[in-house]
């Protein structure tokens, strides 16, 4: 992105619910928090600027299950005395009742007005593909990772790093693909190298079980990290709801899947948010 040059966010909602589910979200807010080397233009569907915060504030109220790719967009531009090389970080957060806050990143390159120097984009997905689980029990957590660069460009990502942050409340017990498992930071490390571009949906997996003495209704938080030489690091966030011997959560009061999170798009069980951005 040059120096002086104009950026549209597009961010998408949606509410696709547990499986076989069915739940509305209440008093629904989206909140875009804009990079501040961007200058704010204007925003759709009512999105509201707070110039204190320099944010983007959209009162979307009720998000019916089912509601899909639900999209809002921010017009900015790019200061022209921006560094040349530093990195635009947006970030947006969906909430609401009876929903886990759902967060997306986007980054840019910032350079000259020659011409823009893309770099490639990791991409990482997580999930245990259940919404409850008992104590005691297993999960497996499998992670997906692609490098698909930009849009036109073509860029390895070398040195790449995955590590995986363990629950507290999970004992470790395998791990795929030479995952090592770190007990002093309750992590496991995969040590990648190389991540090509264009490859894509590369797949490792961790297998844990759930302490018995949990809590039940206690909330499995996992995160996972990637990152390597060239690319912006990517987060991405797993929770799950530990119940007693397999019992299922009040279905008066269901909490959609914790939010995968990944540059530059989001893809997401329960209230999803996908980011993406537009140059002109």
């Amino acid at each position: 992105m040059a120096q002086g040059g104009t950026l549209t966010y597009n961010i998408t909602y949606s509410n696709r619910g547990y499986i076989g589910s069915e739940y509305n979200v209440y008093n629904t807010m989206l909140i875009d928090t804009l990079p501040p080397e961007v200058n704010y233009v204007s925003s759709s569907d009512g999105g509201v600027y707070d110039s204190t915060n320099h944010t983007v504030i959209w009162d979307i109220g009720t998000v019916e299950y089912d509601s899909l790719f639900m999209r809002v967009s921010v017009n900015v531009t790019v200061d022209p005395s921006t560094t040349i090389g530093t990195y635009l970080v947006n970030f947006a957060v969906i909430d609401g009742d009876g929903s886990m806050p759902a967060v997306a990143f986007d980054a840019d390159t910032v350079v000259g007005a020659e011409g823009d120097e893309e770099v490639p984009l990791l991409q990482l997905y997580k999930t245990d593909d259940v919404t409850t689980v008992a104590q005691g029990g297993t999960l497996t957590y499998n992670i997906t990772y692609s490098n698909r660069g930009y849009i036109g460009s073509e860029y390895n990502v070398y040195n790449t790093m995955l590590i995986d942050t363990l629950p507290p409340e999970v004992n470790y017990v395998s791990s795929s693909d030479g995952g090592v498992y770190d007990s002093t930071n309750h992590t496991v490390i995969w040590d990648i190298g190389t991540v090509e571009y264009d490859s894509l949906f590369m797949h490792v997996s961790v297998n844990v079980t759930v302490n018995p003495s949990t809590t039940v209704g206690t909330y499995l938080v996992n995160f996972a990290v990637i990152d390597g030489d060239g690319s912006m690091p990517v987060v991405v966030f797993d929770a799950d709801t530990v119940v007693v011997g397999g019992e299922v959560p009040n279905p008066q009061n269901p909490i959609p899947e914790f939010p995968t999170i990944a540059l530059p798009v989001i893809a997401v069980l329960g209230l999803a948010l996908f980011f993406q951005r537009r140059k002109d």
